[in-house]
């Protein structure tokens, strides 16, 4: 049995059938396929890459029969995984792409088939640890729902202060004018004013998500308003989040912007959500090239150049975006590479104490607690590089982080981490789906990001998102919550069943589908 949605937003059951020949089989024809084109591809990497991709497969193979629900979290991480651990290792080969700036290796295919054994020891383990039955448990009777009046209220007032701070900021660069420009061409005036900005860029977010709540049964039934009120939210967000240069403050608001509307009012379609996935990569491929190239992206606007050509000047091509944003194959592959060869000592869990410790200024820490610039630069460069000067920011991943700690066991312990990370986020947003209770509808939200920068990206990217993005939202959450006591009769209080037994995918037991969901 597998959940699937029905019309009217609920939790319905259909027999699924079994979605590994479908994910043996994918992979094995692409990987064949492209190796009868490409002669380079003709090396054992290909074997590891391949089983990678089968083992990431079945959760695409389940959401494209529409047997994981759209915004599912299992589905989010088999989507992005699949690029991920498999066509991304394809595609550095077939498009000759490896990291600048970075002595390369003397065997790249072999560096990525190393890595690739790994991830394949490290998706055996995700998908054990994700399919684990646990023992069933009762449903709390007491929980603390969202009181709807409360958030709206708390809500406008967050946004409300939050646009006070968007003005403060723009006063301070005389005028919309001066923002734009040192947002395009001096972003380093912005330093200084983090936690100015943090609440001044929140307002976009909070006030969709406030309106969502708030008019949730008029937009239910008004596809076009619903429609209108996100391409503002879009336009908005990019106009205070996004003009600083990065991509994270646009991509990852509207995504929860997405899974709340999708939870809380009506479903966004599987064609409505491959749109949207291409307009987000036309994004950020254009958003790099802005990225790096300012203001001058102008003149590709006014027939002088080309966006193409600014993107080969900067360095932002669309292999940079696809491999280097959406992947992490390459750097992956050195630091297996380098840590085998004894370049650097492992760091022994400190890049995750330095994470957790962003808040502090360097000039306060302890000589002990260094992050993961200095781990990562000595260990990409060599011992010593760092105390010499040398900085290396880059985004190692889940593995490579915990690589770069732990050696190459740790790389594959921590695909436990994920499927754990995975399994909590999938509970609630079960349980959102169940219930249809906005609050739940938000922080799966934020969890749906949580589960895809849990993946590509390192502990401080996840603690800046929860901090820079998330914070504000979950404070008003936080703050508008109520005891409720669930009872069998009070059905004003408990969400309606649907008929027949609801299979509960983490326990592997059935369950009739009327449970309470924690906020």
């Amino acid at each position: 049995m597998a959940l699937m949605i029905g019309n009217n937003g609920m939790m319905r059951t259909t027999r699924g059938g079994d979605p590994w020949p479908f994910a043996v089989i994918l992979p094995t024809l692409i990987s064949l396929v492209l190796m009868a084109f490409d002669a380079r591809l003709l090396h054992w990497y290909m074997i590891p890459v391949t089983v990678c991709g089968m083992l990431i497969a079945p959760d695409v193979v389940n959401w494209a029969a529409r047997r994981l629900d759209t915004f599912d979290p299992r589905a989010l991480v088999g989507l992005f995984g699949f690029h991920f651990f498999y066509l991304a290792p394809i595609l550095h080969v077939m498009l000759d792409y490896w990291p600048r700036f970075i002595e390369p290796l003397p065997d790249w295919k072999a560096g990525l088939g190393a890595m690739a054994v790994l991830n394949v020891l490290g998706l055996a383990v995700y998908r054990v640890v994700l399919n684990l039955r646990v023992p069933s448990t009762r449903s709390p009777r007491i929980a603390r729902k969202l009181n709807d009046r409360v958030f709206v209220q708390l809500g406008w007032l967050a946004f409300a202060v939050g646009l006070a701070g968007f003005i403060a900021v723009i006063i301070h660069f005389g005028g919309l004018s001066g923002y734009v420009s040192a947002a395009a061409d001096d972003r380093d005036s912005f330093i200084g004013y983090g936690w100015l900005l943090l609440i001044g860029e929140s307002f976009p977010l909070v006030g969709f998500v406030v309106a969502v709540v708030r008019f949730r049964v008029a937009l239910t039934g008004r596809p076009a308003a619903l429609s209108a009120l996100f391409l503002v939210f879009a336009i908005t967000q990019f106009a205070v989040g996004g003009l600083r240069g990065s991509r994270s403050n646009t991509i990852w608001p509207l995504l929860i912007g997405l899974i709340v509307v999708h939870l809380a009012v009506r479903p966004v379609t599987r064609r409505a959500l491959a749109a949207m996935g291409i307009s987000f990569l036309v994004f950020m491929y254009a958003y790099g090239v802005y990225k790096s190239a300012g203001s001058e992206i102008l003149f590709a606007t006014r027939g002088a150049t080309s966006v193409t050509e600014l993107g080969d000047e900067t360095g932002r091509t669309m292999p940079t975006m696809l491999l280097g944003d959406l992947g992490r194959s390459d750097i992956q592959a050195v630091l297996l590479h380098h840590e085998q060869a004894g370049y650097a000592p492992l760091s022994y869990g400190l890049t995750y104490v330095g994470a957790a410790a962003f808040m502090i200024p360097d000039a306060s820490r302890p000589e002990w607690m260094h992050d993961k610039v200095q781990a990562g630069t000595d260990m990409l460069m060599g011992a010593g590089a760092f105390d010499s000067g040398w900085r290396s920011s880059r985004i190692y991943g889940l593995a490579g982080e915990a690589l770069l700690n732990f050696g190459p066991a740790g790389s594959v312990a921590s695909f436990a981490v994920l499927a754990a990370v995975v399994r909590t986020a999938r509970r609630r947003y079960l349980g959102a789906r169940l219930s249809r209770e906005s609050g739940v509808a938000v922080m799966s939200g934020i969890a749906g990001v949580i589960v895809i920068l849990a993946l590509g990206s390192d502990l401080d990217n996840l603690l800046w998102y929860l901090v820079k993005i998330a914070l504000p939202l979950i404070t008003v959450v936080f703050f508008s919550r109520r005891t409720h006591h669930a009872s069998p009769r009070d059905p004003a209080r408990v969400p309606p069943s649907p008929p027949g037994p609801v299979r509960d995918e983490l326990t592997g037991r059935h369950r009739r589908a009327s449970v309470t969901s924690a906020v």
